[in-house]
């Protein structure tokens, strides 16, 4: 079972990059390049105020490094002022340098993640959109639905490095159970082979 969606019970504040104006952005963010950080892969991104621990995806307007991929989440490590490493679990080993490939074009990652621990499943991970005077979350939409997730997985909702750190959000999870239908879907379904 994977995770189908999950819905805004409370969209709290403060949520989001800061914009540099006092307000709020979940847009993608522009790096500078990935170079080869003593064999790990580093992401140059001047001031982007992510602590180790901060959960993000990666997108770019070329290819991504060897090993990397746009719906994978990974875990910002190793992280200074204008320069972070990347692991595909928090507090993890930073992910190695493939040969010489370090991708092309201008990378842009996201901080504004939501994803999920426990609950016997693997890879889910959403983004989510927000208010730009308030910082409230307004959208989510899931990036990787995961798979294996027997019970609801614990939500965590990352919050990439405003000057305030976000609160008060809230959802619900909604599981995919692998093919058995909802009352509704079944009864739609019937409809629909009754026409």
């Amino acid at each position: 079972p994977r995770i189908k969606a999950i819905p805004i019970t409370g969209a709290g504040t403060n949520y989001g990059f800061d914009d540099g104006s006092g307000g709020f952005t979940s847009d993608y963010i522009n790096a500078t390049s990935f170079t080869d950080a003593s064999g790990n892969i580093q992401l140059n991104a001047t001031g982007h105020g992510m602590a180790n621990g901060t959960a993000l995806v990666l997108s770019t307007s070329g290819n991504l490094p060897a090993g990397l991929s746009k719906t994978v989440l990974y875990f910002v490590v190793s992280t200074a002022t204008n320069s972070l490493e990347l692991a595909t679990t928090s507090g993890g080993t930073s992910i190695a340098v493939t040969g010489t490939d370090l991708g092309d074009g201008t990378p842009s990652y996201n901080g504004c993640i939501i994803h999920g621990t426990g609950g016997g499943g693997t890879g889910f991970y959403a983004t989510y959109g927000v208010n730009t005077s308030t910082g409230a979350i307004t959208s989510v939409t899931i990036g990787n639905p995961g798979s294996g997730y027997t019970t609801d997985p614990t939500l965590v909702v990352s919050d990439p490095g405003a000057a305030v750190a976000g609160s008060g959000a809230t959802f619900t999870i909604t599981r995919d159970l692998g093919g058995i239908a909802t009352t509704v879907e079944w009864v739609l379904e019937m409809q629909h082979r009754n026409q």
